[in-house]
C-alpha cells in the first residue's frame, strides 16, 4: 500500500474508535448518574411539577376553545334561522340525489 493511504486509514480508524469512545462513555456515563446531566429527585419533582401545570393549562384552553365553537355554531344557527334561511339538515335532505348507474 501507499503511504497516504496507510495514513488515512490509520487517521480514519482513530478517529471511529475515539467517536465510539465518546458515544459509550456518554452513555455509560449517563446510566450511572455521572455525565452532564445529573438526574437529582428533586430535578426530577420540579420537572413533573412544571409537566402538571402545562397539562392542566393545555386541558383549560382546550376547553375554552371547545366552548367558543359551540358558542360559535350556536350564534350562526340562531343568525340563520333569523334571515330564514334553512338548517342544514333541510340542505342536506334536498341535496341528496339519487343517481343512475
Amino acid at each position: 500500500m501507499d503511504s497516504q493511504v496507510t495514513t488515512i486509514v490509520i487517521v480514519g480508524m482513530v478517529g471511529g474508535f475515539a467517536i465510539v469512545g465518546r458515544v459509550l462513555n456518554e452513555f455509560f456515563g449517563r446510566r450511572g448518574g455521572g455525565g452532564r446531566f445529573r438526574r437529582d429527585a428533586a430535578g426530577l419533582e420540579a420537572i413533573g411539577q412544571q409537566l402538571a401545570a402545562l397539562q392542566q393549562s393545555v386541558d383549560a384552553t382546550a376547553i375554552e376553545v371547545e366552548r367558543l365553537g359551540e358558542g360559535l355554531r350556536f350564534t350562526t344557527k340562531l343568525l340563520a334561522e333569523r334571515n330564514g334561511a334553512p338548517s342544514r339538515e333541510t340542505q342536506r335532505q334536498s341535496e341528496r340525489v339519487i343517481t343512475p348507474h
